[in-house]
């Protein structure tokens, strides 16, 4: 693959660019100090907050890999001791972290304890429901209105065109599970 120019990557590409970049920039500032007058750090944190805006979610997947590649490859492992601080609302970065070393906050409060499904390796949809506290379910609350519209439809009292409403099922709704359930209620409605 050829040389790209920076202004034609993407603003995730440009974003992943830079935050790395800034560790190295930052943690070579740190290794340039020779004077005896002044003091040498060995110790190094490492802060990201909201790391994942403006990556595709690819980059989020990546990112922790990325940047432990990025800090064993350049030897920093070897020349400091390295605390990692990721402060996000991003799944995929999230199931990059054991759960022993993730704080959860609710409204600003501890609720560690609670949470049961470890986020390494596991499934997004476990991690997005657990860890965000998605207790009004994983869909667009345009389409949960859709499909009440239609629920409410099926069970209402009236007279309804079974064939319209199928098709309106079929046409909208992706989730399986949920459409053969509702074409199931549809097709039994008296």
């Amino acid at each position: 693959m050829g040389n790209i120019p920076f202004e034609k990557l993407s603003s995730g590409e440009r974003q992943l660019f830079s935050t790395l970049s800034t560790c190295v920039y930052h943690m070579e500032n740190l290794l340039s100090v020779k004077s005896e007058d002044l003091p040498k750090y060995n110790n190094v944190n490492l802060i990201f907050e909201e790391i994942e805006i403006s990556f595709h979610p690819d980059y989020q997947r990546c990112f922790v890999d990325n940047l432990i590649s990025m800090i064993k490859r350049l030897g920093y492992n070897k020349k400091f001791m390295i605390n990692i601080i990721l402060v996000t609302h991003s799944p995929f970065v999230l199931s990059d972290i054991p759960k022993q070393n993730i704080l959860y906050l609710k409204n600003g409060t501890d609720v560690s304890n609670d949470i049961r499904v470890n986020p390494f390796a596991a499934s997004i949809c476990d991690v997005l429901h657990q860890s965000f506290f998605l207790e009004n379910g994983f869909i667009g609350a345009f389409a949960q209105k859709r499909i009440d519209e239609l629920i409410e439809c099926i069970t209402g009292k009236e007279k309804i065109d079974k064939e319209k409403i199928k098709s309106r099922i079929n046409n909208l709704i992706g989730e399986p599970v949920i459409r053969e359930y509702m074409l199931d209620k549809a097709a039994h409605k008296e």
